[in-house]
């Protein structure tokens, strides 16, 4: 039997648990899974765009742009008091604990950064905090794509930049691996809830394997490995959802179109990989119905 592949276009930080995602899903199905995470995550996002992958974790609005061939089958509840036992992250703008900003207003003419722009966390509830405040990107002097949250993060330390928005789960993970990154950064702020990045699947999928995976994932948390795979990625327990639930972040970037694009991404949006992919994005987020 071909082994089903799963793969994730999340922070490179968990990418240790998809090997036991896959190990857990064959073992409890009978049904051959290989997770898929030697390649960059836009290669891997190809791999799901393609249909070559069957299960993919992706961000929200990955999800919503390409809804007409997945469908959102699970998602994240985060370890700790912050997420109320919800599949639920938030967005939180950060900067060096010594900056004298204290918030969005206060960046005016700051350096800032996103990890990429298809992005929830790091770029489309940002656009839609600035929005809400009757600002643009153009409020920052500089908007520079760090390419990850973790590279956003190096470059706040190295005062590259003055701040960025960031997972917050990806940030708990991050000062777990160094503690000392708690007295060097500050969180101004916070852009949330918002519903969990989405593991997908193929809406071409057989259906009685679709909905075995969702019922075996959803008690992952009960099985000793499954539990001790997900507790390392900080996770509680994978929670059941489907599209209604990424409804709120269509409605988010569709109000952060009012900040318009950072300017250095405008230069780029003609002919330009990166730019074509955002282009795209936006436009999926602001059309496409949800399927």
């Amino acid at each position: 039997m071909t082994a089903s592949l799963i793969t994730s276009c999340q922070a490179p930080g968990v990418d240790f648990l998809y090997p036991s995602v896959a190990a857990y899903l064959t073992r409890v199905l009978g049904h051959p899974f290989t997770a898929v995470d030697d390649r960059p995550w836009e290669a891997r996002m190809t791999l799901i765009e393609s249909g070559g992958a069957l299960l993919g974790h992706v961000c929200g609005p990955q999800y919503l742009a390409r809804a007409e061939a997945l469908a959102p089958v699970v998602a994240p509840v985060p370890l700790g008091a912050r997420y109320g036992g919800r599949p639920v992250y938030f967005s939180d703008l950060v900067v060096r604990a010594d900056a004298p900003y204290r918030d969005l207003d206060g960046l005016r003419g700051a350096r800032w950064a996103y990890n990429e722009p298809t992005s929830h966390s790091g770029y489309g509830a940002m656009a839609c905090a600035l929005a809400g405040r009757g600002l643009t990107w153009a409020h920052f002097d500089e908007v520079i794509e760090a390419g990850s949250h973790d590279a956003a993060i190096a470059m706040i330390l190295a005062g590259g930049v003055d701040g960025a928005a960031i997972d917050s789960t990806v940030l708990e993970m991050a000062i777990e691996a160094a503690p000392a990154l708690a007295a060097a950064l500050r969180v101004i702020d916070s852009v949330g809830p918002s519903p969990s990045p989405p593991i997908v699947m193929q809406r071409q999928a057989d259906a009685s394997l679709r909905v075995a995976v969702r019922e075996a994932l959803t008690v992952m948390h009960e099985d000793p490995e499954g539990s001790e795979a997900l507790r390392r990625a900080h996770i509680e327990r994978l929670a059941p959802v489907d599209a209604s639930d990424y409804e709120v972040v269509r409605e988010m970037w569709q109000r952060g179109q009012a900040a318009g694009v950072p300017s250095a991404m405008g230069d780029r949006l003609i002919g330009d990989v990166q730019g074509d992919r955002a282009e795209h994005q936006l436009a999926h987020l602001a059309d496409a119905e949800t399927v």
